[in-house]
């Protein structure tokens, strides 16, 4: 039967094929021979009795909207955000690391200690640095910072001071 009108309760439809519902200015269709819900472009999946969260593309970008209350949650054991070609940019694991990458490398991580940052940082304010500057390769290389002084390390000794006067002292004198 081409057209079904329905004025009262329709307590049952079976559709064989493909179905199209047709919008003021946009159409979903259901694709039989693919498995497909296709919302055409600025066709909305709306959730919510708030009508709270909107997912569509409008042609040129895809969107996930929450326009209500509360927060956008993603929950997972792992979530990962991922180019269109499969390619990890951020990654969260549960209990775990954070991890973000360029190009498929990883540049920054979460670790148990703090965190691990591969390649280059530009700081373009100030950099904290509570107590002191380790070398990675070499951890009895260090510069301490004290109250007023500052101090430079090697083979776990200190071999040269600024103290708070702006005097250079070799050694610890």
């Amino acid at each position: 039967q081409a057209n079904i009108t329905s004025l009262g309760t329709l307590t049952g439809l079976t559709i064989n094929g493909d179905a199209t519902f047709t919008g003021s200015s946009a159409n979903i269709v259901f694709d039989q021979s693919t498995d497909d819900i296709v919302f055409n472009d600025n066709a909305k999946a709306v959730f919510g009795t708030g009508l709270d969260l909107e997912i569509f593309h409008d042609g040129s970008n895809s969107y996930i909207k929450d326009t209500g209350t509360g927060s956008l949650l993603v929950r997972g054991s792992t979530i990962s955000l991922q180019s269109a070609s499969g390619e990890a940019m951020i990654e969260g694991v549960a209990d775990g690391a954070v991890t973000i990458k360029h190009d498929n490398s990883t540049k920054f991580e979460t670790t148990t200690a703090g965190v691990s940052v591969t390649g280059s940082a530009t700081v373009s304010g100030d950099l904290s640095i509570a107590a002191s500057l380790v070398h990675t390769g070499d951890t009895d290389t260090k510069i301490t910072f004290g109250t007023n002084t500052i101090k430079f390390d090697t083979d776990t000794s200190e071999r040269a001071r600024i103290d708070s006067s702006g005097r250079l002292l070799l050694g610890t004198t």
